[in-house]
C-alpha cells in the first residue's frame, strides 16, 4: 500500500489535531470556570470587608454622637449646678443640710446613665470638699473607699486647678475607660465609658467575622479585648499596623483619638472563604494534573499504538515483521494487525506456491525438451564426432568435444539437487576451458580462492556456473583483458556456520537499471532480450533457504567491476 507523502503526514497529524480539538476547549472551559469562581470568591471577600467596615463605621458614628451629646450636657450641667461649690470643705455624712442637693445630683447621674447605655458611671466631684457623687452612691472625705474609687479621685484631682472640658483615658486597676471631664471652679462633672464595652459591642455587631478592635494610647500602649485564645492579638496588631494592610481600619472616636479594627482573615466566615479558595486551588491543580495525565495516557495508549500500527503497515515487505506477533496496548488494533499479518502471510504463501508451480511447469517443459533432444543420442553423436576427429588427428576438435560432452552430462543431471563445491568447481573449470577455446587464453583470467574445508559443502546445482557464465558473457571481450575471481570461505555466525561466496570481475560492472531491477525483483530486459539467469539464482536461493540465504549485487566503482556476494548455511555431503 502506497500513499503520497502529503497524505501520510496529513493522516499522521490528524490524531494530534483531534486531541487538540478535544483538550483545548476543555482546558479553556476549565480556566474560565476557575476564573469566575476565584473572581466570585474574591468579590465575596471584598464585600465581607466592606460590610464589616460599614458596620463598624456606623457603630463608631453612633458612639461619637453620644459622646458629643454627653459633652454638651456636661458643660450645660456645670453652668446650672454651681451651687455645689458652696458645700463646705469639711462636709460629712451627718450634715443633713445639703442632703437633698446631693440626692438630686445623684439622681441626675442615674438619669444620664439610663440615657447613655455605653457609660458605666456618671459623676460630680467637688475638689474643695473632696466629695464624689456617683450614680451609685456618695463618697465623703471621711468615707471608706475602694481601690477603684481611690484611683478615680486621684485622676480627678489632677485637673482641679483649671477650667477644662476634655476626653481622656482612665485606668482603674482592672479596666480601661474613656473618661469625659469638665472642670469649672474646682467642680468636675463627667462620665466613664468602658473601652471593653465598646469592643464587645463592635464584635457583636460584626458577629461571624473575626475582628480585633483596639485603641492605641498617646503613649503607644494598646488597649484591646481580653481574650483567652491562643493567638497573640498584640503581635497581630503590630504586624498589621506596620504593613498597612487593607484588613486594618481606623475611625476617630470622640475627642480622645482613634479606634482601630483588624479583620482577622484566618477565623470566622473569612476563614471559610479562604478555605474555599484553597480548595478551589487544589481542585484546579488536581484537574490540571488529571488533564495532563489523561493527555499523557491518551498519547501513550492510543496515539503511539496507532502510529505503530500505521508504521507497521508500511513494513509489509519485511519478512520479520510479517512473522512476528507484536503486542499493542489497544486490543482492537492488535487484533487488526495480527489479522493483517495473517493475510500477508497467506498472500506470501500463495506467491511462493505460484512460483513453485511455475518452476514445476518450467521443469516439465525442460524435461520435455530434454526428452526431445534425447540426451543419450546427443551424447552418442558427440562421441562419434570425437572418434572421427581423433582418427583425423584433429586435436582441437577432440578437446572441445570431450569438454562439451562432460559439460552436457553435468547439465543433464537432476538440476533440483544440491552438489558439492568440488563438483561445481570442476564443472565451472570445464566451462572456463570451453570459453577460452572461444576467446583465447589472453582474453580473460579466472582464479578460484577457497578454504580447505569448503570442498565438501553442498550448494544448489549450477549456482556457481550461473554466476561465472554471467560474468563471462557480460564482461569478457576481445578489447581488454578481464580478470574473474571467485572466493569461497566458511564463516561462524551466532546462529551457525555459513559459506561465503563472492565473484568479482574487472569489466564494466552492472548497469544501474540492472542493479535496480535485481534489488526490486523486476524483470531484467536490455538489448531487446530478457535475462533470467541471475533472477533464477535469487529465486532458487529464496525457495531453498528462505531468509537464511542472502545474495547481493554491486559494483566496485561506478561503471567498473561487478561483484556478486552470496551467504548461505553450510550443508556438508
Amino acid at each position: 500500500m502506497k500513499i503520497t507523502k502529503w497524505l501520510f503526514y496529513k493522516k499522521r497529524g490528524s490524531f494530534a489535531k483531534m486531541t487538540l480539538r478535544i483538550l483545548v476547549p476543555v482546558v479553556l472551559l476549565l480556566l474560565a470556570v476557575l476564573v469566575i469562581m476565584f473572581r466570585g470568591m474574591q468579590q465575596a471577600r471584598t464585600l465581607a470587608y466592606q460590610y464589616i467596615k460599614d458596620t463598624a463605621e456606623l457603630y463608631v458614628t453612633q458612639i461619637n454622637r453620644d459622646i458629643e451629646q454627653i459633652h454638651a450636657e456636661q458643660i450645660t450641667r456645670m453652668s446650672r449646678e454651681l451651687d455645689i461649690a458652696q458645700i463646705p470643705s469639711d462636709i460629712g455624712p451627718t450634715d443633713g443640710k445639703y442632703y437633698s442637693l446631693l440626692l438630686n445630683v445623684m439622681e441626675q447621674n442615674q438619669i444620664l446613665k439610663i440615657r447613655y447605655a455605653e457609660a458605666s458611671n456618671f459623676y460630680v466631684y467637688d475638689s474643695n470638699a473632696d466629695l464624689l457623687i456617683l450614680d451609685t452612691g456618695i463618697y465623703y472625705r471621711s468615707s471608706q473607699k475602694s481601690e477603684k474609687i481611690k484611683r478615680l479621685l486621684s485622676f480627678l484631682k489632677e485637673g482641679r486647678n483649671e477650667n477644662i472640658a476634655k476626653w481622656t483615658y482612665f485606668y482603674d486597676g482592672e479596666k480601661d475607660y474613656i473618661a469625659g471631664l469638665c472642670y469649672v471652679d474646682g467642680v468636675a462633672s463627667g462620665c466613664l465609658i468602658p473601652v471593653e464595652w465598646i469592643f464587645h459591642n463592635l464584635i457583636q455587631k460584626t458577629k461571624g467575622y473575626q475582628v480585633v478592635p483596639f485603641i492605641q494610647k498617646p503613649d503607644g500602649n494598646i488597649m484591646t479585648v481580653e481574650d483567652t485564645q491562643t493567638y497573640d492579638y498584640n503581635d497581630l496588631i503590630k504586624k498589621s499596623m506596620a504593613k498597612d494592610q487593607r484588613e486594618l481600619y481606623s475611625y476617630k472616636i470622640g475627642y480622645s483619638g482613634r479606634i482601630y479594627m483588624i479583620i482577622h482573615p484566618e477565623h470566622g466566615i473569612l476563614e471559610n472563604v479562604i478555605q474555599m479558595q484553597m480548595f478551589l486551588t487544589i481542585l484546579a491543580a488536581l484537574i490540571a494534573a488529571g488533564l495532563l495525565f489523561g493527555a499523557y495516557n491518551y498519547y501513550r495508549k492510543i496515539l503511539i499504538p496507532m502510529r505503530q500500527f500505521i508504521d507497521g503497515l508500511k513494513r509489509t515487505e519485511e519478512e520479520q515483521w510479517i512473522n512476528e506477533n507484536g503486542s499493542n496496548n489497544i486490543i482492537e488494533l492488535e487484533q487488526a494487525s495480527n489479522e493483517f499479518k495473517g493475510l500477508l502471510r497467506k498472500i506470501k504463501q500463495l506467491k511462493i506456491e505460484i512460483y513453485e508451480k511455475e518452476l514445476e511447469r518450467q521443469k516439465i517443459e525442460l524435461d520435455y525438451i530434454q526428452e526431445q533432444i534425447n540426451p543419450h543420442f546427443f551424447l552418442n553423436c558427440l562421441s562419434i564426432i570425437h572418434g572421427i576427429a581423433e582418427e583425423a588427428n584433429e586435436s582441437r576438435i577432440v578437446t572441445i568435444t570431450g569438454m562439451l560432452s562432460d559439460y552436457m552430462r553435468y547439465i543433464f543431471r537432476d538440476a533440483s539437487s544440491k552438489r558439492t563445491v568440488s563438483e561445481e568447481l570442476k564443472h565451472v573449470m570445464n566451462y572456463i576451458r570451453i570459453q577460452k577455446l572461444r576467446y583465447g587464453d589472453s582474453a580473460f583470467a579466472f582464479e578460484v580462492i577457497q578454504d580447505d574445508d569448503v570442498s565438501a559443502c553442498l550448494l544448489p546445482a549450477l549456482l556457481l556456473q550461473t554466476l561465472v557464465e554471467n560474468a563471462v558473457i557480460h564482461a569478457v571481450s576481445l578489447d581488454q583483458h578481464i580478470e574473474i575471481t571467485m572466493y569461497l570461505a566458511l564463516e561462524e555466525h551466532e546462529d551457525g556456520k555459513y559459506m561465503y561466496v563472492t565473484l568479482s570481475d574487472t569489466g564494466k560492472g552492472f548497469p544501474a537499471k540492472v542493479l535496480k531491477a535485481l534489488e526490486e525483483g523486476e524483470n531484467i530486459v536490455y538489448d531487446g532480450r530478457r535475462h533470467v539467469g541471475l533472477q533464477n539464482a535469487v529465486q532458487r536461493l529464496r525457495l531453498m533457504y528462505r531468509d537464511k540465504a542472502q545474495i547481493h549485487f554491486s559494483n566496485m566503482d561506478e561503471g567498473f567491476g561487478a561483484v556478486t556476494e552470496i551467504i548461505l548455511p553450510v550443508e556438508e555431503f
